[in-house]
């Protein structure tokens, strides 16, 4: 699997395939907030997604680790 990130000073690229994550760290009073910002490229993410599965089946499926790209 393979994320890239090209950050420029007010814009960024993502390029995503797989199962690779990329997230966009935010500072709120201090905190640090994350937020998943591309999708999983796998059977369970995308059976998530279409309301097949919910994330609890999702991480106990055999199936996990099955990319689609």
């Amino acid at each position: 699997t393979f994320t890239l990130a090209v950050v420029r000073p007010r814009e960024y690229a993502i390029a995503h395939v797989g199962d690779s994550r990329a997230y966009l760290l935010r500072l709120s009073t201090g905190e640090a907030i994350a937020e998943q910002i591309t999708e999983d490229h796998s059977f369970v993410g995308e059976a998530v997604r279409r309301g097949q599965m919910t994330e609890i089946e999702a991480k106990r499926s055999p199936f996990r680790t099955q990319l689609t790209r």
